[in-house]
């Protein structure tokens, strides 16, 4: 593995109100901070900055990660199993002062590491569910949500002395239009309608959800860890226009599979007039929200980024092909991928517009 700095760029549109619009540009700088390698998987699915320059992330090998220290050296550590230090599924991870937890993606349970890679125990709870472990001691998450029902998103919290799982807030879904998909007629959700979208910071003590709140406004509600809503606003943004070239992409999508013609998909498939105004949301851990504005098809991806209080701030433009993995105060973490589909990690961090621009 390999770790050198090749420098992308890109801008983020700076708005003061209600309405975006541009009125100052800065620049966004990237950094590969980890490189692929040929004998791994390389798909990233978790990053985790540390103090003093530790970095731990997961790239797809089955049931490890790995850990970088300051001086770069490279731990991998874990492997496939049930037992203590190994994983069914790597799924969330981050820092508790030096130590690293790791949630388990298909067990429910949370392992506790320190910097160099030492087991140091294990939190197993009585149920499923998108577990991360708080300062606290006790595991919070995202229940799962049944396929097929709009049921609402749960916000569950599980403490090791009581043995109880407990709800401690919901996000309601917006009730979904479904159409029949052939051959089966499975019933699927309309992909182009506007839905509630939910995330979390990757220290698990807040949960977000945004809900459509009528023409131009979306409903943005955060709670703590507890359970306590820290945030509950309306945010205007501006609706964006749904092109032939999104909703061509979209037919196409939906087309691969027997009796599933592009004709037989449009008319199947709704065409909304505009977009909906948030199709991704993500969290920081300082509080701050992203709001992902743009269809996964369109050649640059737009963050709204809100402040902790939920008041809007910028927005940020991505470019194609680079996927945000975490977000933060000062950097972001993204993913891209080469032709043969192995990832590089990316940091990037703004920086001040040159002179002249």
């Amino acid at each position: 593995m390999t770790t050198h700095a090749v420098v992308l760029l890109f801008s983020a549109a700076v708005v003061s109100h209600a309405r975006p619009q541009a009125a100052q540009t800065r620049q966004v700088r990237c950094e590969v901070i980890v490189s692929p390698s040929d004998t791994d998987s390389w798909r990233f699915s978790a990053v985790a900055p540390g103090p003093g320059g530790l970095l731990a992330w997961t790239d797809g090998r089955s049931g490890q990660f790995s850990v970088r220290d300051p001086l770069g050296r490279v731990r991998s550590i874990g492997r496939q199993g049930a037992g203590p230090g190994e994983f069914q599924a790597i799924g969330a991870m981050d820092w508790l002062g030096d130590s690293l937890w790791v949630a388990d993606g298909l067990l429910p349970r949370v392992q506790v590491f320190s910097d160099t890679g030492r087991f140091l125990g294990v939190i197993t709870a009585t149920r499923p569910a998108g577990w991360g472990l708080t300062r606290a001691g006790s595991l919070v998450g995202f229940g799962g949500v049944p396929l097929g029902r709009d049921v609402p998103f749960a916000v569950l919290s599980y403490t090791p002395k009581a043995t109880t799982v407990d709800t401690v807030g919901v996000f309601q879904l917006v009730p979904a239009e479904r159409f029949a998909l052939p051959p089966r007629m499975a019933l699927n959700k309309q992909p182009l309608l506007p839905e509630t979208v939910v995330g979390w910071n990757a220290s698990h003590d807040r949960f977000c959800g945004a809900t459509p709140a009528g023409t131009g406004q979306i409903r943005v509600r955060c709670l703590d860890g507890r359970g306590v809503v820290v945030v509950d606003r309306s945010v205007p943004l501006e609706p964006r226009p749904l092109t032939n070239a999104i909703y061509d992409d979209v037919i196409k999508a939906w087309a691969r599979g027997p009796e599933r013609s592009e004709a037989v998909m449009r008319d199947l498939i709704r065409r909304p007039r505009v977009l909906p105004l948030a199709l991704e949301l993500k969290v920081e851990n300082e509080g701050g929200i992203w709001l992902r504005r743009t269809h996964a098809s369109e050649p640059v991806a737009v963050w709204a980024r809100l402040r902790s209080d939920g008041s809007l701030r910028e927005q940020v433009q991505m470019p194609r092909g680079f996927n945000l993995l975490r977000v933060g105060a000062d950097a972001l973490w993204a993913t891209s991928a080469d032709a043969d589909g192995l990832q590089t990690l990316h940091v990037c961090t703004p920086v001040a517009q040159p002179a002249g621009h």
